[in-house]
């Protein structure tokens, strides 16, 4: 009977000891973590060297991996990951900032490392426009980012001759400028005889357009709009004035002064119309947004060549004579005198304007109507000619 105890009790104890050996090894052998809701992450090691070695490896981003691949799942819903070079998940490398005024895209500054102990935690916030991001990977890799501020487009305006497509009509605005004169009998006064002779040089024309461009069909268009214009006519003899008698405007030359300065001005408001031959451009169609039709648009080319002939209108806004002297003292002086010096209200001529680039023309104006009201003043055209500019 002692025998039978003594043999249970033995292979009672092994059984004990073959047990908690059992446990041991599943105690090394697995590390289970409980996550919550249920969920767990199991990980099986062959030794306890090879639990440290997890140390090296970034857990987080095998997490992410499997998120990606998870819909690649089979039936069973096994996920695997397979890292070949065993490096892939590795998480010990080095970063450092590399802070530039500008970036050079032929010389590419070299890569300082730090040791990751010394690395500096960055905060996106803290990075300038053009900064960069140098990393180097356990592998030897070298990895280089570059942040750029992303700015808002700002619409860009587009001068006339920066428009490859537009409408064929449009509104635009220009600016005359130029020299006028009067015309005698088809020819420029002159003579010391003929006081109301303009000196070439000084005396101005001057003008602000607006207009609208309409489309009739092929070349040809139609300006229409209104200006202001401003004659300025500068007399040769600087000692003439202009003076206003009860019947008639005279042009005497004072003696008694040394001029400096003598002239007549005038101003007007204008209406014009004026076809156009624009010869510059060519068809094709685009998609509206807005109305969502094909329509024909133009095609502008940068030394287009046009040509326009028409006519004006216009009233006198004002009148003045500008005076200066120096009298018997030698002393300065300026003498302004407004009036009407029986000049016509009414002013009507015509008009030709050949543009040999988009925004800039030469132009000629000829006033068919005397400037002086009939039989109160010699008879006189206005005539002016310069540039236009279009803005």
């Amino acid at each position: 009977m002692k025998n039978i105890l003594f043999i249970a009790c033995f292979f009672i104890t092994c059984l004990s000891n073959l047990v908690a050996k059992d446990v041991m090894m599943q105690r090394t052998d697995t590390l289970i973590i409980e996550l919550g809701n249920n969920s767990k992450l199991i990980i099986y090691v062959d030794n306890q060297e090879d639990l440290k070695s997890l140390e090296e490896f970034d857990i987080n981003e095998m997490i992410r991996e499997i998120n990606l691949n998870i819909d690649s799942a089979g039936d069973d819903g096994l996920v695997q990951i397979t890292d070949d070079s065993g490096e892939r998940f590795l998480k010990d490398t080095v970063i450092t900032v590399d802070k530039r005024a500008e970036v050079n895209p032929v010389v590419v500054p070299p890569i300082e490392t730090v040791p990751v102990s010394s690395a500096k935690v960055l905060n996106i916030n803290d990075l300038n426009s053009h900064d960069t991001i140098s990393a180097v990977l356990s592998n030897g890799e070298q990895v280089r980012l570059t942040f750029t501020d992303k700015e808002e487009e700002k619409p860009i305006k587009k001068w006339k001759s920066d428009y490859r497509t537009s409408r064929l009509s449009h509104n635009y605005f220009a600016v005359d400028f130029g020299l006028n004169n009067w015309m005698e009998d088809g020819n420029l006064p002159s003579g010391e005889d003929k006081l109301y002779t303009i000196k070439p040089v000084g005396s101005w024309y001057a003008g602000g357009r607006y207009f609208r461009r309409i489309a009739v069909g092929g070349p040809l268009f139609v300006d229409f709009g209104g200006s202001a214009t401003w004659y300025s006519w500068k007399f040769e003899n600087k000692n003439v004035r202009v003076l206003k008698n009860p019947n008639e405007v005279q042009f005497i030359e004072d003696t008694e002064i040394e001029g400096i300065k003598s002239k007549l001005s005038v101003s007007y408001i204008n209406l014009e119309l004026i076809p156009t031959f624009d010869f510059s451009y060519g068809k094709e169609r685009v998609e509206d947004p807005e109305s969502r039709k094909r329509r024909y648009t133009k095609h502008i080319r940068p030394n287009g060549f046009k040509i326009g002939i028409g006519g004006y209108a216009g009233y006198r806004l004002d009148s003045w004579t500008k005076n200066v002297y120096k009298d018997a003292n030698g002393e300065e002086k300026k003498d302004k005198e407004g009036s009407t010096f029986y000049i016509n209200n009414l002013r009507y001529g015509a008009r030709v304007q050949i543009e040999l680039d988009y925004d800039f023309s030469l132009f000629c104006n000829y006033d068919l109507n005397t400037v002086f009201v009939e039989d109160k003043g010699p008879k006189l055209n206005a005539v002016s000619f310069g540039i236009t500019l279009e803005l």
